[in-house]
């Protein structure tokens, strides 16, 4: 039973690295993807820091990759790393909150600020209970975030 026990924790954990293997977060201000993987090939589309792609193929110095709206591409692989988690939100508008609760703490009347669709952050931390995620955006300014808002990779 226990053989069983560790096999199956061993399964699991292979399984997190190798998804985390395919994972990638924009590092610059500003990063193009292209139509192909050349810097001949027309620009697609920007993205933004922090932005999470996943891994489809490599070619030389560049990747294709999907982001989260299954929009394809091929980005250079300095434009990218895989040292942490990205965020980005997938909703038309979200609250970006002090504390992992939906409570609204009467300390101020100051509004709560927002999070719109596409801004992206670094992911710092998530709930045990993987509800609420922690994250930093361009500017090092600290947030929590409900985990169902973004698509975090």
């Amino acid at each position: 039973m226990m053989t069983r026990l560790k096999l199956l924790i061993q399964i699991i954990l292979f399984f997190l690295l190798l998804s985390r293997s395919f994972a990638f977060c924009t590092v610059d201000k500003i990063s193009n993807v292209h139509f192909g993987p050349d810097l001949k090939y027309r620009i697609k589309w920007p993205l933004y820091k922090y932005t999470p792609l996943r891994k489809l193929k490599k070619h030389n110095i560049w990747y294709k990759v999907m982001e989260f709206n299954g929009e394809i591409g091929w980005i250079q692989k300095k434009h990218v790393n895989n040292d942490h988690l990205c965020a980005i939100v997938k909703v038309n508008h979200t609250t970006l909150r002090k504390h992992p609760s939906k409570r609204k703490r009467k300390k101020n009347n100051t509004p709560e600020p927002k999070a719109l669709y596409s801004d992206t952050f670094k992911v710092l931390e998530i709930t045990k209970n993987r509800k609420w995620a922690r994250v930093e955006n361009e500017k090092g300014q600290q947030y929590w975030i409900e985990r169902k808002m973004v698509w975090i990779y």
